[in-house]
């Protein structure tokens, strides 16, 4: 600027030493202002009884008093009124209301070319912040409080018993699923019999009576097992084996009844004495227990109760039934003996071919009544005497009854051992076997069955 001038450096001196007069007159001016401001009067509160006379006066107020404060200076600024532009008076706003003070003289202007030489001031703007402002709907979220969820307070004892009630829902529908499913469609899985061990549930009923589900189940599953190993598969389809199972449970319940007329059942010696007579046959129970597996799929208890047992329980019966001389069966078993036995004492019959004829049990049959050789301590004490007496090709006279059934003996040749002088006869039966199975199929005849499972 001084350039632009032509200015002189004593020029420049002079000129800049009047700027800094000027600067420092004003300064001395805006001091003094200052220090002349005058006191602010606080006018006293009336009473308050007289602000209830007053108030209708106090609603015609004229002009309304704005008091700003700043560091160093109180200004009261006059607004005008609404009904009244530009009154000329002045009314007090409140009886309460600060007082008027005096404007403070105005500082005289500066020269021009002190406010050309005064240095402007610039605002600096901050750059603004990327997303130093939230748009407008997470404003109006905020203050409708869209995004406070307010979590309340965990109710443990009603969070248990929820938690109860949908597990024992759960569980509810799982039970009925499966339980529909095995009456509907025939299930067999894993969880049916689970559930067919804790529920009693009934596959059918006999007579009243109910054949436990969890039977059923468990010897459908043993069943299955022993004919998927073995080439009776493709003979039989699932429903023929479901069919067989079924019968074989009615049976197994029939024959359990039949033994409680007679105050019989199959007891854990029973079962531990037949276990050990097999063991003795085999060798060793690792032998035992090994066979069982490969044969059956199934270990030595489970052995017991599903094969063993019922094949006790049927031969307890037929002893029962044997020694019941009131039953039919056994009568007319008893009178077919007879029958052979007066056929068998006649001269010259071919004792074979009444065995052909009479024998009621298979194996007598194949072997045409060949017992084989039998000493006197082998046989029977009350029959044992009386065969020995008898001449090779003898018949016995009577019908001997035991637990198999009715005998008829004849002795088919005799041998003496000439070192110890003991005496051995070779012997044919004809042996009518109370038929048990006939008896029991009789009975299953006459039942009344009801089946639920598919």
């Amino acid at each position: 600027m001084a350039n632009s001038l032509n200015l002189t450096p004593e020029r420049k001196a002079k000129l800049k030493k009047e700027v800094m007069e000027e600067i420092n007159k004003a300064e001395e001016k805006k001091s003094a202002a200052i220090k002349e401001i005058p006191p602010v009067i606080v006018k006293p509160q009336p009473p308050r009884a007289d602000l209830g006379a007053k108030k209708p006066a106090m609603v015609k107020i004229a002009k309304k008093e704005l008091v700003t404060t700043s560091s160093k200076k109180i200004v009261i600024k006059q607004l005008p009124s609404q009904p009244k532009p530009a009154p000329t008076k002045k009314k007090a706003v409140k009886k309460t209301a600060v007082a008027k003070v005096s404007a403070r003289p105005k500082a005289p202007a500066q020269p021009k070319i002190a406010a050309a030489l005064k240095p402007k001031v610039t605002t600096i703007l901050k750059p603004k912040e990327i997303f130093s402002e939230p748009d407008s709907f997470v404003q109006i979220a905020k203050r409708k409080n869209i995004f406070r969820f307010k979590i309340p307070p965990i109710n443990i004892k009603k969070l248990v018993i929820s938690l109860a009630i949908v597990t024992i829902i759960t569980l509810i529908v799982i039970l009925a699923a499966n339980i529909w499913g095995v009456y509907r469609f025939g299930w067999h899985n894993k969880t049916s019999r689970l559930i067919a061990d804790i529920l009693p549930l009934p596959a059918g009923t006999v007579n009243g009576q109910l054949i436990p589900l969890s039977d059923y189940l468990d010897d459908f599953k043993i069943i299955s097992d022993i004919l998927s190993t073995s080439e009776a598969k493709s003979a039989l389809d699932q429903n023929q084996i479901k069919d067989q199972l079924f019968n074989r449970l009615v049976s197994l319940n029939i024959i359990e009844n039949e033994l409680k007329k007679y105050n019989k059942s199959v007891t854990p010696p029973m079962l531990d004495e037949e276990m050990q007579k097999i063991i003795d046959q085999l060798g060793s129970k690792e032998k035992v227990i090994s066979d069982i597996n490969d044969i059956y799929g199934m270990d030595l208890a489970m052995f017991k109760q599903n094969i063993l047992k019922p094949l006790i329980a049927a031969a307890i019966l037929q002893q029962e039934i044997m020694a019941d001389e009131n039953l039919e069966i056994t009568k007319e078993a008893q009178r077919l003996a007879e029958a052979a036995l007066a056929l068998a004492l006649q001269p010259s019959v071919d004792f074979e071919a009444l065995v052909l004829q009479y024998a009621t049990d298979s194996a007598v049959s194949s072997q045409r009544g060949d017992m084989g050789w039998f000493t006197k301590a082998e046989l029977p004490d009350e029959s044992a005497a009386d065969l020995f007496l008898l001449p090779a090709g003898g018949v016995y006279n009577k019908v001997v009854k035991d637990q198999d059934g009715y005998h008829i003996f004849k002795v088919d040749s005799k041998l003496t051992d000439q070192e110890s002088g003991k005496e051995s006869i070779k012997l044919r039966q004809i042996l009518i076997k109370v038929d048990v199975e006939l008896y029991i199929k009789s009975l299953f005849d006459q039942a009344v069955i009801k089946r639920y499972v598919r």
